[in-house]
């Protein structure tokens, strides 16, 4: 049995390095992320979480960050490799807020468990909990004296749970290495699933060069909400549909390097920012394209090694369809 069949169908487990952690303390914590971030995030109850998207002064991306209210603390989970970057942006704003921050990603470790039958894989130690949880919040379970924290988190493949947990605790690995009927998802396949499923990594198609309406997260953005760090600018693009570039996705016979540029009857309309091949879809990729071509099945062209090589809009997620 596959682990690409066992991902669709069943339930695979993973380790892929996907988050970093921020412990935040102190009693203007969700007031300070609430000001700062595209979301509603103040008014989250304990082991209630959310998703917001942080941007400057120009909306454009830092991160995409999950925030998890604990009994005792709240964890910002940040792209991974963008602690302290994240830290950084959010400590300039702290004047006299009661915020204290630390970066605690060495602390923790994390197992990722896809598919539709998640539930049936973790029920031993998470019980019941699970089958009404919200997307982001959380659940916590003891498992040998030890918290683990079970967190429901947008799925690549019908269900996904991050499992956080000590970084001494060794009984979760143990159980999910001792379970012969839960594959585990190497790092690289789970990068490939990952990007047929349209999300993107940060500083590839979440960084400071993009904002999020063209990175498609509409769905983080609060627009009721008021003032927060690139607020107006965000405003402003919806309102006015200035929207000017789109995430898409392209399938091509030919290899796709990323960098590349995009062009459409040689005129320069996007560039490639992360590719690979799938053994579903071939070769495939993410890109930003200018939005008056972002359109599915149409053809565009990209370079390789001074060529130019044709490619097939695909409109995100990649399907079986498709």
């Amino acid at each position: 049995m596959t682990a690409r069949f066992s991902f669709h169908h069943q339930a695979v487990w993973s380790k892929a390095n996907v988050y970093g952690i921020i412990i935040a303390k102190g009693n203007d914590t969700l007031d300070l992320l609430h000001r700062l971030s595209t979301n509603n995030c103040n008014t989250l109850q304990v082991l209630e979480g959310t998703q917001t998207v942080l941007t400057n002064e120009k909306g454009r991306i830092i991160d995409i960050i999950s925030i998890i209210q604990c009994p005792d603390c709240t964890m910002l989970l940040t792209s991974y490799g963008a602690e302290e970057s994240v830290l950084q942006w959010i400590k300039k704003f702290i004047i006299m807020d009661d915020v204290i921050l630390h970066i605690a990603t060495s602390d923790y470790k994390m197992i990722q468990v896809h598919g539709p039958q998640t539930l049936q894989c973790i029920s031993s130690f998470a019980g019941n909990s699970l089958i009404h949880l919200p997307l982001h919040h959380c659940t916590i379970s003891t498992v040998e004296s030890r918290n683990v924290y079970i967190i429901r988190v947008p799925a690549l493949s019908e269900l996904c749970y991050t499992l956080i947990y000590s970084s001494l605790d060794i009984s979760i690995d143990t159980f999910f290495e001792t379970q012969n009927d839960i594959p585990f998802l190497e790092d690289n396949q789970y990068w490939i699933m990952r990007l047929e499923a349209g999300m993107g990594t940060y500083n590839n198609e979440y960084s400071h060069m993009y904002n999020p309406l063209e990175a498609g997260l509409l769905h983080l953005i609060n627009f009721k909400k008021g003032c927060y760090i690139g607020q107006e600018v965000i405003a402003r693009l919806d309102s006015y549909n200035k929207v000017n570039k789109r995430l898409i996705g392209i399938k091509s016979e030919y290899p796709i390097i990323k960098n590349s540029i995009i062009t459409h009857d040689d005129k320069e309309i996007g560039m490639i920012t992360t590719s690979c091949f799938s053994d579903m879809h071939g070769n495939i990729a993410l890109a930003y394209i200018r939005s008056e071509y972002a359109f599915q099945n149409d053809t565009i062209t990209f370079e390789l090694e001074k060529q130019q090589y044709s490619g097939i809009i695909n409109l995100l997620p990649f399907s079986d369809e498709s």
